[in-house]
């Protein structure tokens, strides 16, 4: 029989996804659990945000700031988290993310301002190696709302990962693609990653359950054949007798006489 799919809980492994726990990092603006990294020549900031617009579950989200006032484009800023999680077996990772700039849209900045995630599947702290980083498909909102008009929705990203190891680092990270003091704001909140239930499998019918097999083609043909000659055979054996009744029984003149005179 096939082995057992590996399955895993589908408890949350991510620490503090919610951004809720204390204490916040005070020299950083970090939620607990969570790490940054950035690529410098740039103003880079991280900070618990609390406006309850741009907070998708509860009371805070976390806020990764980048303005490249260095004349410097493709500045990236994130965070990341190593977790424990079952090799092979199926996982749901969600993120919820909003995307503000000074420009306030992604016609206006050109798509400028882009969140993205990115998984080192051995467990790694150094995110210039993570092999691929996916964008993240939020649209992009004014950064401020002076007026109190604005609405923000958060963007909903779901996907299926499967580990290889033990061990493996999510990555989240904002990016911002051109020089210029425009300031960019990524807030994240309510990130999950949880055991899915396994794909379904096809089990091979055993040795017992095998459906019946049908008679060999070769006898199926000649038994239609037999059939087939028989059937001519007799068609052919009732022609014969028509035929010599007719022979030996030849109508009568006085029948002859009738059909004459008609």
């Amino acid at each position: 029989p096939p082995a057992a799919p590996v399955v895993a809980s589908t408890a949350n492994v991510i620490v503090n996804g919610s951004f809720e726990d204390d204490p916040w990092s005070d020299s950083q603006g970090i939620a607990p659990g969570w790490n940054t990294f950035d690529n410098g020549d740039a103003h880079f900031g991280w900070y618990k945000d609390t406006w309850e617009k741009v907070v998708y579950d509860g009371e805070r989200a976390q806020l990764i700031e980048i303005i490249a006032d260095r004349e410097k484009g493709d500045r990236y800023a994130g965070i990341y988290q190593t977790v424990d999680v079952v090799p092979n077996a199926r996982y749901e990772l969600t993120i919820h993310g909003l995307v503000r700039s000074d420009e306030g849209s992604g016609e206006a900045s050109g798509f400028g301002y882009v969140l993205q995630y990115g998984i080192d599947f051995n467990g790694g702290t150094d995110w210039t190696v993570v092999p691929k980083w996916v964008d993240l498909p939020f649209p992009e909102h004014p950064r401020e709302d002076p007026e109190a008009t604005n609405v923000y929705n958060y963007g909903t990203f779901t996907t299926e990962v499967i580990p290889t190891g033990r061990k493996l680092t999510l990555y989240i990270r904002a990016w911002k693609k051109f020089a210029g003091p425009d300031e960019g704001n990524y807030d994240v909140d309510a990130l999950s990653l949880r055991g899915a239930p396994p794909a379904p499998v096809q089990m091979p019918v055993s040795g017992d359950e095998k459906p019946a097999a049908g008679p060999p083609v070769a006898i199926v043909f000649f038994s239609l054949l037999s059939i087939l000659i028989l059937f001519s055979g007799a068609i052919i054996g009732l022609i014969r007798q028509r035929a010599g009744s007719q022979v030996n029984n030849p109508p009568s003149s006085q029948e002859e006489i009738s059909i004459n005179k008609t």
